[in-house]
């Protein structure tokens, strides 16, 4: 559906048609850059669902925005994908004028974008109807409040899932039920093979390591650092979720094909939400950097029966580790046990934009719709909200990981997987 709106520019009278392609939201921000001018005009349109016909309201520059006289003669018309990657560019091709039915010439095939419809569906159904209460059973288990946790659990679950009988049943549950309300968010099941990867070298342990990795999940258990670690990716998650409208418009980026991909370039995404996308890269670049000693440990056990042997003996802890830089502690990663840990870890976490966030020294140039660094080549806004999406699995496997630490001090001395 494509709502048209006659407006003139705020900065020079051109008169312009938007041609805006209506998305999923209620509430749609978005941007138009003047072609005469070069200024770059924020507004957003808003759609009342509960009547017919649909009751829609335009805001321009902060102000309800009256509709301009139709113009016989407009001086540009420019289609917006409220919550796509569109081209501006080429007014008469049906790739700008149709953002919607291009995303399957991106993806490759009707069935890919059927795939990205029935996924985001999914995922904004249980988040509209069950959000609120996984919020709170995620407040009760970071607060250890067993007694709220048991009653969330039955108020939410019901006959679907029974009640936890103990704490290992509790974390083991919990955990579970945020994937399945994720896994739609994941066209590559790229976690599960992350999280296979793991358990298939937990599992593997011979029953002396097991029990060193047994007493160090027990010595990470009693340091109230690994709560932090892991309340710090619950709001990680929880930011997802809150927040994806903004993060949206990236996802079907995901199921786009080689070619799809390589058009990303070209690809715009006519809202601005840096500002909040940019400080969640930033947690999740550090939170999961303090994640890694625990996966360093594992590794160090596997080769040396101690988390605290290091190859070469340097680091000599895994205190010492933790000091190192953390652009520097991937190297430590073996590749030949963790070898999808570590692409995926490589590919999600880039420390140029990250120091560059962190030093404030990249904008989102409207003009244009690139990111821009005072040092170095641009790249695309439209990649880097569908990176900021890519994110979860490596999210999600930091919390496998630490979930990991809980449950194995329920362990005997035999492996089992999770």
């Amino acid at each position: 559906m494509i709502f048209r709106y006659h407006t003139l520019c705020p900065g020079c009278s051109a008169k312009i048609i938007l041609r805006l392609s209506i998305g999923i939201d209620s509430y749609q921000p978005f941007y138009y850059v003047c072609e005469r001018c070069g200024a770059a005009n924020k507004g957003s349109l808003e759609i009342d669902y509960s009547i017919l016909p649909y009751g829609t309201k335009i805001t321009l520059d902060g102000q309800n925005h009256p509709m301009e006289t139709d113009f016989e003669n407009p001086d540009q018309i420019i289609t917006i994908g409220l919550d796509l990657p569109c081209i501006l560019t080429g007014a008469d091709s049906p790739e700008s004028q149709f953002p919607f039915l291009h995303q399957s010439t991106l993806m490759g095939s009707t069935d890919k974008l059927i795939q990205f419809q029935n996924r985001i569906s999914s995922f904004r159904s249980i988040v509209n109807s069950d959000w609120p209460k996984l919020k709170r059973l995620l407040t009760y288990y970071t607060n250890r409040d067993w007694i709220q946790f048991d009653r969330e659990w039955e108020n939410i679950f019901e006959d679907t899932s029974p009640l936890p009988k103990n704490d290992f049943e509790r974390h083991d549950r919990l955990h579970r039920a945020l994937e399945m309300l994720f896994i739609s968010l994941l066209p590559e099941l790229d976690y599960l093979i992350l999280k296979k990867e793991l358990n298939y070298l937990i599992s593997g342990l011979p029953e002396d390591k097991l029990l060193k990795l047994k007493k160090f999940s027990i010595d990470l258990t009693k340091d109230k650092e690994l709560l932090y670690f892991q309340r710090s990716l619950f709001e990680r998650l929880a930011f997802m979720v809150e927040n994806f409208s903004a993060i949206s418009s990236g996802f079907p980026a995901l199921f786009y094909n080689a070619n799809g991909k390589k058009d990303l370039k070209n690809l715009r995404i006519m809202r601005d939400d840096f500002e909040i996308l940019k400080a969640h890269y930033l947690s999740s670049y550090e939170i999961c950097h303090k994640v890694i000693k625990i996966i360093i440990g594992i590794q160090n056990i596997h080769f040396r029966g101690d988390p605290d042997l290091f190859d070469g003996g340097k680091p000599t802890s895994l205190t010492k580790f933790d000091r190192i830089p953390n652009a520097l502690k991937i190297n430590y990663i073996n590749q030949n046990i963790y070898p999808e840990f570590h692409s995926r870890w490589t590919i999600s976490l880039n420390k140029k934009l990250r120091n560059a966030i962190g030093h404030n020294s990249i904008y989102h140039d409207l003009k244009s719709g690139m990111l821009i660094f005072d040092d170095g080549d641009p790249i695309p806004y439209s990649k880097f909200v569908s990176d900021v999406l890519n994110l979860l699995p490596l999210l999600l496997y930091c919390i496998q990981v630490i979930k990991m630490m809980y449950i194995l001090q329920y362990f005997k001395n035999q492996a089992k997987s999770s």
